[in-house]
């Protein structure tokens, strides 16, 4: 029989409907493939690794840099070697000053927060550029403890503040967040020799041999790499270099020891996990790169409710500083990634009774491009230049409020 107009029109929609269907799916497919191919490039070999292990465990606060250790840190990106450099420990476990001891005499600052402020990679941290204004501010010494520590969120932080301020006199307490910090959960840092070689774990149990699933790599050591040897291949750029090619295999043996299962050619898509949870290595890890809490709302969380109150209610000055990353100045805004982030910030707006002070209003006025400000592009951490301008918007604030 002969088709009706209207039945011929809905079986050239239907295959319109197929068709289209199929081209997005064919898209899909080669997009995640192609997606593939550029995350197995951009993420090869890029990594940090040290000469020597500079995490003491802390059953309380999570761990602790070594004190007085001295360490040579090497800075790979995409199997290249970009950056070196020695770095000292103080006496407290303080990264990038020489405070030894604090006087009576002295106004004393402690720091607290995380990388973006402790920098361990390379150590260009605001806390060093904020000394001698304050000084010259006070007329009377000033000095500064930094015991901000990598991975650190405020929980972490807060704790650790509440914890130094019982056992030192401090005059003023600077605590410098950024936007990630917010739903971090509380990690520990373990050092563990297994088969011969040392490893740092990051581990959500509070123990110093973590079981293998709750634990991953937080760090390469290598005691073959000299201050010399780095010095070598950064300048010359030598990504073939014997030691450095073994080194990069290592971390590609670790990398696959912290993964449930092959992740480039799994079954699960790289690209979706990219688009919906900002990560396209989600949930193939044995734990997230950074755990984070479950809760929108820090009164849910009693320690921390606790060692806040403990910090809020003391006679030393508190400030609460979020830091705008790299991100944040492009967008000129804080670009609070979900709503869980930007829940727990207002809790803690809550909390504190107002008392986080944002950097991004003051900073937009710094020079473009932003570029500089940042270690880019391997390193998303402030250079020497960005450095010295968060120390210059941080000092404002601190002599404004006196």
């Amino acid at each position: 029989p002969q088709m009706r107009p209207q039945d011929i029109l809905h079986r050239f929609r239907l295959a319109n409907a197929f068709l289209l269907l199929g081209g997005m799916v064919v898209t899909f497919i080669a997009a995640e493939f192609i997606y593939r191919l550029y995350f197995r490039h951009s993420t090869s070999f890029s990594y940090h690794v040290y000469d020597r292990v500079i995490y003491d465990f802390d059953s309380t606060v999570g761990y602790r840099y070594t004190p007085n250790t001295t360490f040579v840190t090497l800075s790979v990106w995409n199997g290249v070697p970009v950056r070196y450099k020695e770095l000292e420990i103080g006496a407290y476990g303080n990264a990038g000053n020489s405070v030894t001891s604090w006087s009576d005499d002295d106004i004393k600052i402690l720091v607290v927060g995380d990388s973006f402020t402790s920098n361990p990679n390379s150590h260009y941290s605001w806390a060093d550029h904020i000394a001698e204004p304050l000084s010259s501010f006070f007329r009377k010494k000033v000095q500064v403890m930094n015991l901000a520590r990598t991975a650190f969120g405020v929980l972490q932080m807060v704790s650790l503040a509440s914890q130094t301020v019982q056992r030192m006199n401090v005059d003023i307490i600077l605590v410098a967040l950024i936007v990630d910090d917010l739903d971090r959960a509380r990690t520990w840092r373990a050092h563990m020799d297994i088969d011969g070689a040392a490893r740092v774990f990051m581990t959500v149990q509070q123990s110093r041999a973590p079981d293998p699933e709750l634990r991953q790599d937080a760090a390469l050591v290598d005691p073959r790499i000299t201050w010399e040897w780095c010095k070598h291949v950064v300048d010359g750029k030598l990504s073939t270099d014997p030691l450095l090619l073994s080194i990069n295999n290592r971390y590609k043996d670790l990398m696959s020891e912290n993964f449930k299962a092959t992740y480039l050619w799994g079954a699960t898509s790289l690209l979706y996990n990219r688009i919906r949870h900002g990560d396209p290595l989600w949930n193939l890890r044995k734990l997230p790169s950074v755990p984070q809490v479950s809760y929108s709302d820090f009164r849910h969380d009693s320690t921390f409710v606790r060692d806040l109150s403990k910090l809020l209610a003391g006679p030393t000055p508190v400030f609460f500083f979020l830091l705008p990353t790299y991100y944040d100045l492009e967008a000129g805004r804080n670009k609070f990634t979900s709503l869980q982030k930007q829940s727990l910030y207002n809790s803690l707006m809550k909390l504190t009774d107002d008392r986080v002070i944002s950097l991004i209003d003051s900073m937009r006025t710094i020079a473009k491009p932003f570029d500089r400000y940042f270690l880019l592009p391997d390193d998303t951490h402030p250079s020497e230049v960005g450095a010295k301008a968060y120390a210059d918007g941080i000092v404002k604030v601190v002599q404004h409020s006196r």
